[in-house]
């Protein structure tokens, strides 16, 4: 009894060190303009001034995909709308919502961690990890990537739950609940289908009894039937045509091998998570290779030879957690963007529980003065590339500078850093930005409409019509900024320039 008493308050000192290091290391996020999709989710979405009745209605009916950006993730638009009435366009309330998510997740994932491990240490150690790596400062400090907070919680918190011990059955009100809260982040984003995925890892691996599956029998049932009324509505969807950005059509060959490049990827930022960039590049067909395929399926092995023994199950959840909840945004799935920090989020939760455990293991061989120091050490060295990463996503024209060195062979990250050049009056600039991105990629689209966008700022109407003409005649009408680049095309000089300034 004394033992649990002090493992409680163990766990309470944990769980408080979490949020506080949290809030700390990401606070100065709230000082932050908004950035990137923010502008065209919240600042040019004029769907937030419409009565949120209204507004539900049209996204359950999918009367709204053609006109609401994030139609098919209500709990998303909700949660913007709430902010957009609270806040209007200023964006601290939006950025404190956003971080109270964050540390809510810290927390639910830092009570997973013991539930799995059963460990202080891990609990602790690995809910540090989780609260301050680095690649997180991408949902954190972008509004629009609160979808991926929804997400992760939809996951995290039934987990946690259900990860703890537990003397008696499931209530009927904590079934309905997790229910509930995994039915917000099926609706935050796609993703959050994952806690199924996750569930199956931990429980292959741990193989509960018999009697512990059935003291969770509400919790299944509730969670089965959250899942089934959300599949039957996404389907519903799907065949009214959902417009969510795709990627390229790729044979199944390709995309098994970049799936394959993917996961290892997930597993290298889960692990190692100082490789973080605003963008990423995102490979051509051409560059897939049978060894990423080789070098998965290895990883897949030692995964499941670590999961023979008791003393390394914990080390095979992790690796497993972390390969299966990064498939759902994977190119099997087919998402526009091949990798972005916030994909790492939940694969991270699985890093924790390794780097958690790896910790447990090293205080163990550490005398008592050493391991102080040494945990101190690596929160400062985490925790101090955490802000390099946090000071990215301060305003847009941070973004895309550190995009581009970070990212240089990235085309977009060029077209985007000539918007922001553009949009502060630096012309020559932002052309310059515009001839190395499509000196990357020539004929890259959006580039070519950026190019028409600088060709109007300089008042030179007739070559950025014939610019735009020519982008016409490629069957390039439905890249993005082509039907505003057409409506400042047909006003004057002045008046287009005006225009432009609307761009968001």
């Amino acid at each position: 009894m004394r033992l649990a008493g002090n493992n409680q308050r163990l766990c309470a000192i944990g769980l408080t060190l979490t949020g506080l290091f949290a809030l700390v290391a990401w606070g100065r996020a709230l000082a932050f303009e908004f950035v990137y999709d923010d502008h065209w989710t919240i600042l040019q979405n004029a769907s937030l001034e419409r009565p949120l009745g209204a507004l539900l209605r049209d996204m359950l009916h999918g009367n709204a995909v053609a006109s609401l950006p994030d139609a098919t993730r209500p709990a998303m638009v909700v949660s913007m709308w709430v902010d957009w009435h609270l806040f209007g366009p200023n964006p601290v309330g939006f950025h404190l919502h956003s971080l109270v998510l964050y540390v809510v997740a810290c927390l639910a994932a830092t009570v997973a961690l013991w539930g799995i491990s059963r460990r202080v240490v891990v609990a602790v150690v690995g809910g540090l990890f989780f609260a301050l790596t680095p690649v997180h400062a991408e949902v954190v400090a972008a509004v629009n990537y609160r979808e991926d907070l929804l997400a992760a919680l939809g996951v995290l918190v039934p987990l946690a739950a259900v990860a703890r011990p537990r003397p008696g059955r499931a209530s009927t009100q904590e079934a309905v609940a997790l229910a509930g809260v995994w039915f917000i982040g099926l609706l935050g984003k796609e993703s959050a289908v994952g806690l199924v995925l996750v569930l199956a890892v931990w429980l292959l691996v741990s193989r509960p009894g018999a009697a512990w599956m059935a003291r969770h029998e509400r919790i299944w049932f509730g969670l089965a039937s959250v899942g089934i009324l959300w599949l039957g509505w996404r389907w519903a969807l799907r065949i009214g045509g959902e417009p969510l950005p795709q990627a390229p059509d790729a044979t199944l060959v390709e995309r098994v091998l970049q799936t394959a490049r993917f996961e290892l990827i997930a597993a290298r930022d889960s692990l190692a998570p100082f490789f973080w960039s605003p963008e990423h590049t995102r490979p051509t067909p051409e560059s897939g290779s049978p060894l990423w395929l080789i070098a998965l399926l290895a990883l897949v092995a030692f995964t499941v030879v670590l999961a023979r023994w008791r003393a390394t199950r914990p080390y095979a959840v992790g690796l497993g957690i972390i390969l299966v909840s990064a498939l759902p945004m994977s190119p099997l799935v087919g998402p526009k963007n091949f990798w972005a920090d916030r994909y790492a989020l939940m694969p991270s939760f699985g890093g924790a529980l390794i780097w958690g455990c790896a910790a447990a293991h090293l205080t163990r061989r550490l005398g008592r003065r050493l391991r102080g120091p040494a945990l101190g050490v690596a929160v400062v060295v985490v925790a101090g590339e955490g802000q390099s990463a946090l000071a990215t996503w301060q305003s847009d024209a941070s973004v895309w500078t550190t995009a581009t060195r970070r990212t240089p062979d990235a085309p977009r990250a060029w077209q985007g850093l000539a918007w922001v050049r553009r949009r502060s009056g630096d012309l020559d600039g932002a052309e310059a930005a515009i001839e190395r991105a499509l000196a990357l990629r020539p004929g890259y689209r959006p580039a070519l409409v950026t190019r028409v966008y600088n060709l109007i700022a300089r008042g030179r109407m007739r070559a950025a019509r014939k610019q735009f003409g020519a982008i016409l005649a490629a069957g390039g009408e439905p890249t993005p900024g082509m039907a505003r680049a057409g409506r400042c095309l047909r006003l004057s000089p002045g008046a287009a320039k005006t225009c432009l300034d609307e761009d968001p």
